[in-house]
């Protein structure tokens, strides 16, 4: 008795805790992208919220991916209801390690039960890739390589196109 006492504790505990997360993600802005990316990395989003003008290391949220053939979701909630106005997406940290290449399905941006989902098709429509990423329209496929000099930083930076989705999400229609 006392074990079933515990074992039903423990899952409603658990049921509680996961309430308390979409509920926290709700309230709070957040990114989910929706990726292929046949190698472990890294994905990080940096964010601006009006108070810095450069993204910077202290406005960051990183995600450990295992790397796998089949898309998988990666979520950043950005914490304390702050909302962004400005955000980039990095693949990785500065350091070549074999990414051959990455398929987005999708990026969704969402704000208090509101969100926009941008599709495979329109992600360029919304995001700029840097110059370590070549898109390959036929494939659908983001590759990636270093520069003449070996550096490598890959990351895309969100487009002017992308401030109005923004204010839709946050603001309501």
């Amino acid at each position: 008795m006392k074990a079933s006492f515990l074992i039903s504790l423990f899952f409603f505990g658990c049921k509680e805790a996961k309430k308390r997360e979409q509920e926290l993600e709700k309230n709070n802005f957040t990114i989910q992208i929706e990726i292929e990316i046949p190698t472990n990395e890294e994905l990080i989003v940096y964010y601006k919220d009006g108070k810095n003008q450069w993204f910077v290391e202290k406005k960051a949220i990183w995600r450990n991916v295992k790397g796998s053939k089949k898309s998988q979701k990666v979520i950043f909630t950005i914490p304390n209801q702050i909302v962004p106005n400005d955000f980039r997406i990095d693949i990785g940290r500065n350091v070549y390690k074999g990414l051959s290449y990455c398929i987005i399905k999708s990026i969704a941006i969402g704000f208090q039960g509101r969100y926009y989902v941008i599709p495979e098709n329109k992600v360029l429509n919304y995001f700029n890739p840097n110059q370590f990423i070549i898109y390959d329209k036929k494939t659908k496929i983001f590759k990636f390589s270093k520069d003449a000099k070996g550096n490598y930083d890959p990351f895309f930076e969100s487009k002017e196109t992308l401030y109005p989705l923004l204010v839709e999400v946050v603001m309501g229609s």
